[in-house]
Parts: structure tokens; sequence; C-alpha cells
């Protein structure tokens, strides 16, 4: 708490005024952060003007996230900024997402909402396999392929569905 009252040129005492402890001050820095970042992709994917758009946009965005500020996301995890309110948080984000990719998929595949939301929810899980495959080799050829993959068994998968529901 010393070093961070020193940085930001003010005293302990008002650091220990806004967070009673180190856990609280990376506990806010996380929300923020976090709050920011799914803001940012946000926009980045109602920018999009299809479903595969959307899902294109939030590999994107989600690669260059990783690159950029994935360093602070895991140092702020290690320090044990990661709880169980964040969780919560994190999982309502999740929802939203997951709510507007279903009505898109629904609009374009004339799916069932809760059968969009089933799929959509499983297509967005699988994009941690792409960022873990990203990692192990940071090269663009890498990001392209992995997006390209994993946008054709999005709408290879969602086309087979809509298929299947008729």
């Amino acid at each position: 708490m010393e070093t961070v009252a020193d940085e930001a040129r003010v005293s302990r005492a008002l650091v220990y005024k806004h967070f009673a402890n180190r856990g609280e001050l990376l506990t806010a820095v996380y929300r923020r952060e976090a709050a920011l970042l799914h803001e940012e992709m946000a926009a980045e994917v109602r920018s999009a003007t299809s479903l595969e758009g959307m899902f294109r946009a939030l590999v994107r965005a989600s690669l260059r996230v990783s690159a950029e500020r994935g360093g602070l996301f895991a140092a702020l995890r290690a320090a044990g900024a990661w709880n169980r309110d964040l969780r919560t948080e994190q999982r309502a984000r999740d929802r939203q997402t997951v709510k507007a990719f279903a009505a898109q998929a629904s609009r374009e595949y004339s799916l069932p909402v809760h059968q969009a939301q089933r799929a959509i929810s499983m297509l967005l899980g699988s994009i941690d396999s792409v960022m873990l495959q990203w990692r192990a080799r940071r090269t663009a050829e890498n990001a392209a392929a992995l997006e390209e993959i994993y946008l054709a068994l999005v709408v290879g998968g969602l086309e087979r569905i809509a298929r299947a529901s008729r």
C-alpha cells in the first residue's frame, strides 16, 4: 500500500481511506479493468452486422486483448484479485453476451431462442480453446488460422442445427 501511495503521490492514509487492504485495492483494479475491457469488446461486437461478424470481432478482440493486457489480468489473479464477487460479475457479463449473440443467431438461422442460447453458450465457451492454442504460438499466421477454423465451426455448427430444427 505504501508503494501505491508513493506512486500516486498521496498519503497512505488516503489510500486506506478508500481501500481497507491490498486485496480490496487489487479487486477494485481488476473490476475496473474488466468492465473497461468488456465495454471495449462489446462495442467491437456491436459494430458487426452479422453473427459471423460478431464472432469474428470477438475472436480478434480476444486475441488482441490477450496480447496487450493478458499479463495484467494474470498478475492480478496471481496476486489474489480474482474472488467470488468478481466471478459473479463476470458470469453476469457472460450471460449478456450469450443473450446478444443468441438473439442474432435466432434471427439469422431461424432458431428458437432457447436452442440458440444453448448453441451460443457452447460456441462462446470454445473461445478458450482458441486462446490456449494461440498462446502456445503467438504469431499472426496462427491467429488467422485459428480464427478461420473457429468461424468455420461456428457457422457450420449453426447451419447444421438450423437444418435439423426445420
